[in-house]
């Protein structure tokens, strides 16, 4: 009786090659009893259309005790270079044997092996074989290299020891592998300890020079020298712009003022009547901006304070535009810019109540009522008023200087030496007016206007 085992694994069916050690045992006996139970590694490399290899595990189990047929299931992997991998997983293979020792292997729509029992106690190492390819692996030829080796199991009982099997034949030597990847670099060693110190090189070239530092502090102030000849006389410059031509105090014009006291509670008047005053409080005093008398309204909203000519009722006033005349003030606002109406020149009636009167005027008004800011220049005609901007800021307790001058065809009005001129709705020449100066409060509040001066030239 025989015992056996799978050594190598073989070639594709496609040749009907068998490489492999021959039996010991030569002859037409059949193997009676065979052990090829158990799990087989197998490896292999071959050239078809490029380098490849095959990996296997093969799983035997016998299905008589006879060794003549059994199942093999298991799985291969076959790596090509002209095509991806590929896996194949061996459920439903079979082998035979045949009474050589011959072992079959077939594993459906992969290969087939092929291979030779050995006795009992051959070497279990792999013993290379050959193979070539058919088309199941491709349309090229080529060789195969395989090895195959048994999983060792436990180990059995001894059995007796057979004869010496003859040497088998030397396996050719196998292709040299394809080199592998290189190696991860290992890491940076140690710095070496530092050499000696070189000679010292030659000097460089003397840099650039550097930028100026900062100036010193200026010196002492030397003495005086001496006072140089006089040079000679510069050539006469050009003669200046005419001046303003208001209060040019032409020959012949006739005079008229009214001025406040700064220490009694009067006036002076000169050439005409002082002026008639309605206030609800007053008082004289001087600062630097001249001498004043102030009138205060009452608190009662639309109350009045007024500096003027016989309260308007005298028959005949004190001037008419024909006469050419020239007007001059000088008067001072109170400590409020809110709820108030100023009105200051001259006026055929009393405008105190209204921020256009159509009767005959020439004066300024400032009036919050009427959206002012700055001093508004007013003419008008007996039919309608238009006022100009004179472009002057309203201020609180602020004394400012008026001027009209009126003539056939315009009248000019100025606020601190600020000038505008108005040729339509201009007073009527042959109508009389009255000079003016006059606060109304707007509101339950008292305001108040300070009185300075009135001069009126004529011709």
């Amino acid at each position: 009786m025989r015992s056996a085992m799978v050594v190598i694994a073989a070639i594709m069916i496609a040749l009907g090659l068998v490489i492999g050690p021959p039996s010991t045992e030569a002859g037409p006996g059949p193997f009676t009893v065979c052990d090829v139970t158990g799990n087989y590694n197998g490896s292999a490399f071959f050239f078809a259309n490029g380098f490849g290899s095959v990996l296997f595990t093969l799983n035997f189990d016998p299905i008589q005790p006879t060794c003549t047929a059994g199942l093999v299931t298991g799985f291969v992997t076959l790596d090509r270079a002209d095509s991806p991998v590929t896996n194949f997983s061996i459920n439903a293979a079979t082998y035979t044997v045949t009474p050589e020792g011959i072992i079959n292997i077939n594993i459906p729509d992969v290969f087939t092996l092929v291979g030779e029992l050995a006795q009992t106690g051959s070497p279990p190492d792999a013993i290379p074989i050959t193979a070539g390819f058919d088309s199941s692996f491709g349309n090229a030829a080529g060789a195969m290299f395989a090895a195959v080796s048994k999983i060792p199991g436990p180990p059995g009982e001894k059995g007796d020891t057979g004869d010496q099997g003859i040497q088998g034949i030397q396996g050719i030597q196998g292709i040299q592998g394809i080199q592998g990847n290189q190696g991860i670099q290992g890491n940076i060693g140690p710095s070496g300890p530092a050499g000696a110190a070189g000679p010292s090189g030659p000097s460089g070239a003397d840099g650039a020079a550097g930028p100026s530092g900062p100036d010193g502090a200026t010196g002492a102030t030397g003495a005086t020298g001496a006072t140089g000849a006089t040079g000679a006389t510069g050539a006469t410059g050009a003669t200046g712009a005419a001046g303003t031509t208001f209060y040019a105090g032409n020959p012949g014009q006739r005079f008229m003022e009214a001025l406040a006291d700064a220490t009694v509670a009067s006036f002076s008047g000169v050439g005409m009547a002082t002026p008639s005053t309605v206030c609800d409080a007053s008082i004289n005093f001087e600062d630097s901006n001249g001498p004043w008398q102030s009138c205060v309204t009452s608190a009662v909203s639309n109350n009045v304070a007024t500096f003027n000519l016989n309260n308007f009722v005298n028959a005949a006033g004190v001037v008419r535009r024909d006469w050419n005349p020239e007007f001059y003030s000088r008067i001072m606002t109170g400590a409020s810019n809110v709820n108030v109406r100023f009105w200051v020149g001259w006026f055929s009636a009393d405008p105190s109540s209204s921020n256009a009167p159509s009767f005959d005027m020439a004066g300024f008004r400032f009036s919050t009522s009427a959206g002012d800011i700055n001093w508004q220049f007013c003419t008008a005609d007996g039919v309608a008023a238009t006022c100009s901007d004179t472009g002057v800021a309203f201020a609180i307790s602020t004394a400012y200087t008026f001027e009209i001058i009126c003539g056939a065809s315009q009248c000019q009005g100025s606020v601190n030496g600020t000038t505008v001129t108005k040729a339509t709705n201009l007073p009527t020449g042959s109508t009389s007016m009255f000079y003016n100066a006059s606060v109304t409060t707007l509101a339950a509040e008292a305001k108040a206007i300070l009185f300075g001066r009135i001069t009126i030239l004529h011709k």
